[in-house]
């Protein structure tokens, strides 16, 4: 029997998982993004409306 996501493109695969395993899925890929040393802190944007520098200087002394 052939494979049904055979032909599927990647969002198309990604689009037919169940909720559950997108979210397995998911957590797997954070997992490995965090492990190869990126992080979820927000980087500076001077050009957003919501950059506030008092945030940062407020944070700069935590671990990021």
């Amino acid at each position: 029997m052939q494979n049904d996501f055979q032909n599927l493109t990647e969002e198309e695969s990604w689009l037919a998982l169940s909720p559950a395993m997108r979210f397995k899925n998911y957590s797997v890929l954070l997992d490995y993004y965090l492990r190869a040393g990126g992080k979820l802190c927000p980087e500076k944007d001077s050009q957003s409306p919501f950059d506030f520098p008092e945030y940062y200087q407020a944070v700069s002394n935590k671990p990021c």
